[in-house]
């Protein structure tokens, strides 16, 4: 996974690299030169333009490899967003789905507990009224035998 996030140097990075290094001494050496120049006008001149040309070519070397990183850094942007956007698409999914079977199970359990209740509610109405040995029947997953109610002598 890394290696697809973070791309390895490339040899034309590394040659790229050296040369910026390169670049970066003859500069410091021809600054150098400049600083420390005691000889004719001519002499100072030379040095001054070799100097420029030197900055030039480093500054030109840096900028295009400052455009290439931004557009590698660009197509891993796009690449990681895209991936985002499937994971997320994923987690919608899964989200809908755990709430649609919550849906389910809740009017189960719903089902499960108000039916006994139903029965227990409508038990001392009906007792009131006289009728005794009221039979319920109710069946669960750990038993299928029915369970009369209890009449009251």
């Amino acid at each position: 996974m890394l290696n697809n996030a973070f791309p390895a140097i490339t040899p034309g990075d590394n040659n790229r690299l050296r040369n910026i290094q390169t670049l970066v001494k003859d500069y410091q050496n021809v600054l150098s030169y400049y600083i420390t120049a005691r000889a004719n006008s001519e002499r100072i001149d030379r040095i001054k333009l070799e100097a420029a040309s030197i900055g030039n070519k480093l500054l030109n070397e840096t900028e295009e490899m400052s455009i290439q990183a931004s557009t590698k850094l660009s197509i891993m942007t796009d690449a990681a967003m895209g991936k985002i956007k499937h994971v997320k698409t994923v987690l919608h999914i899964t989200h809908y789905i755990h709430f649609i079977v919550g849906l389910i199970i809740a009017a189960r359990l719903t089902i499960f507990i108000t039916r006994p209740t139903e029965a227990l509610v409508q038990a001392p109405a009906a007792l009131q009224k006289g009728i005794s040995g009221i039979p319920y029947s109710y069946k669960d997953k750990t038993s299928s035998e029915s369970w009369p109610m209890p009449s009251m002598p």
